[in-house]
């Protein structure tokens, strides 16, 4: 069993790289992360068995997560509903648990996330964490 494209994308996405076939620009960023691109990809598609069943898993939770953090931005303006109220540091930490899963992702697949991409920035495996 292999990933699906789909997974793949997914599993890409979640690891902090652009969703785009081609770079139209050349700037140091885009070619730094080209490596860990290349290096991800690789590591994805060479999964064991176990591994894919390990990744499908990474990536329901990172969705859910991601989705968590979608419902959560309809209450930016609220700070209490009824008698609940809202956590005020709500997006901030599911952004923290969405970069926690992310790099289980990525040590489950042996391979960085994108250190140059705004949620992973000094984030990779081998360097520093937020």
């Amino acid at each position: 069993m292999a990933l699906t494209a789909e997974q793949l994308s997914r599993a890409m996405r979640h690891l902090g790289f652009s969703e785009v076939t081609e770079y139209t620009s050349a700037s140091g960023p885009i070619v730094a992360s080209l490596g860990l691109r290349v290096n991800a990809e690789h590591q994805l598609v060479k999964l064991t068995s176990f591994g894919e069943t390990r990744v499908i898993a990474l990536l329901s939770t990172l969705d859910a997560i991601e989705a968590r953090m979608a419902k959560a931005t309809k209450r930016l303006a609220a700070t209490q509903v009824g008698e609940i109220g809202i956590r005020a540091d709500e997006i901030p930490r599911l952004e923290d648990e969405y970069r926690r899963w992310g790099r289980r992702l990525a040590e489950t697949i042996g391979a960085n996330p994108n250190s140059y991409s705004e949620r992973y920035a000094g984030g990779g495996l081998m360097g520093a964490r937020r």
